[in-house]
């Protein structure tokens, strides 16, 4: 995938009140390549998605201003960056339509740079990082694979077992 877009989001009024807090950021990521998908899958991968990220703190009351926010050893998806990520479609459990629901992402940890087409090169925390600079004392997928090829991973992910998981919650909540 790549970032083609981010959209700013509010700052709630009462941070703006208090003059420091967090602000939202939407991206927008094109799906460049499906790499491998389950067997099972009801719903065809999108062509784009829209997903939260880490956007940015502010503080006016101590002059640190504004600043990119950023998660330890994830990526923040930076416009303009590629990445290898996990999605999973989650049904909307407020409609019968099985086309109804989103993709979501598997975690911040799931998500591996991918910049010129190697895994593990390209923006962590919001930096530019080569393959010395991956971090092996938090032991994730990123570390596993980083330095190998696409092909590589594919291979990985389709003689993976498969563990059962906890289905998604199925509790109707209209205001979300």
């Amino acid at each position: 995938m790549t970032v083609v877009n981010e959209v700013r989001g509010k700052i709630a009024n009462e941070d703006l009140e208090r003059e420091e807090g967090m602000i939202s950021r939407e991206v927008v990521l094109r799906v460049d390549r499906l790499i491998w998908t389950a067997e099972s899958g009801k719903v065809e991968a999108p062509q784009e998605i829209r997903q939260q990220a880490a956007g940015w703190v502010f503080n006016n009351n101590n002059g640190t201003g504004e600043r990119p926010f950023a998660l330890t050893n994830a990526s923040r998806l930076e416009v303009g960056h590629s990445y290898v990520t996990a999605l999973d479609w989650v049904d909307d459990p407020c409609s019968k339509d099985v086309m109804k629901g989103s993709w979501v992402g598997l975690g911040a940890f799931g998500t591996i740079p991918f910049d010129s087409g190697i895994l593990g090169l390209g923006e962590v925390e919001g930096r530019i990082q080569d393959l010395r600079g991956v971090r092996v004392d938090i032991p994730t997928l990123r570390t596993d694979v980083a330095g190998k090829s696409v092909e590589e991973l594919a291979a990985q992910l389709s003689t993976a077992e498969r563990k059962k998981i906890a289905p998604h919650p199925t509790e109707c909540e209209p205001e979300d």
